[in-house]
């Protein structure tokens, strides 16, 4: 990821903050955040992962949040 994604971040307000939603299904959505958390930390995203799809998609739950990545 890192020659591929690259950001200018500087501080904690600049951090984007993404929920990533998945499952418990085959793709195996857990193993996949715990690969991509540390390399997009590095670059300024934040990452959370969620497989709670009722909690997540509330209006005050993605206000929290710069984007939605579903991986499911």
């Amino acid at each position: 990821l890192g020659t591929l994604f690259t950001t200018n971040r500087t501080s904690a307000e600049d951090t984007i903050k993404v929920l990533l939603l998945g499952d418990n299904g085959h793709h195996r959505p857990a193993d996949f955040y715990r690969s991509i958390r540390e390399p997009l930390a590095k670059n300024g995203i934040s990452i959370e992962y969620s497989d709670d799809v009722s909690k997540s998609l509330s209006k005050d739950r993605l206000s929290q949040f710069d984007a939605l990545m579903v991986y499911a």
